[in-house]
Order: structure tokens, then C-alpha cells, then sequence
């Protein structure tokens, strides 16, 4: 089994205040076999994110797949492309 990285101490025990402050995020490098495109659409088409925001980090090992999903992006206010993601800055990002 593989940690998922989030320390369960870190969690805040007020479930409404999680819930309001989640953040989604995509940490991979930007390349087909690992289906952010799908992602993308799916997160693009359906009502359900329209009020929640997809935060995308990684290097793009593919651009003209990157170009693919830019298009997708550019249209949509709620999904946004950070760019690379180092180490050092991981835990800035995905703490609550």
C-alpha cells in the first residue's frame, strides 16, 4: 500500500468547514497515460464542479496532448493549469 501523503491530525474535526474549504487537485506530469484529458472533460461537462475548481500541476512531458486540454481549459473559469510542482512546495498546496 502506498501512503496517500495527508496526515489524519491535520483534518479539521468540523466536517462543514472541510467540506467548504476542499480543494481538488491533480498532481502528475501532464501526458496521456495518466488521463487528465478525461478528467478535464468530465470536470468541464457535468453540473456537479461547476462550483468547484480543479487545480492541475505538472510538467508537461506532452504538448501536444497539453494542447488538447488547454483548449478545454481555456473555456472554463473552474479548472486552472499551476504549472510544474516541486517537492519542497507539495505541502503549501494540499494543506486545509
Amino acid at each position: 500500500m502506498i501512503p496517500h501523503g495527508i496526515k489524519k491530525k491535520n483534518i479539521p474535526k468540523n466536517k462543514t468547514s472541510f467540506r467548504n474549504n476542499f480543494k481538488y487537485v491533480f498532481f502528475s506530469r501532464i501526458h496521456p497515460v495518466k488521463n487528465l484529458k478525461k478528467l478535464v472533460e468530465i470536470w468541464a461537462n457535468n453540473k456537479f464542479f461547476e462550483n468547484k475548481i480543479l487545480h492541475v500541476y505538472g510538467d508537461i512531458s506532452d504538448k501536444k496532448y497539453f494542447n488538447e486540454i488547454k483548449k478545454i481549459i481555456l473555456k472554463r473559469k473552474n479548472i486552472l493549469y499551476k504549472g510544474p510542482l516541486y517537492k519542497k512546495k507539495n505541502h503549501n498546496i494540499i494543506q486545509i
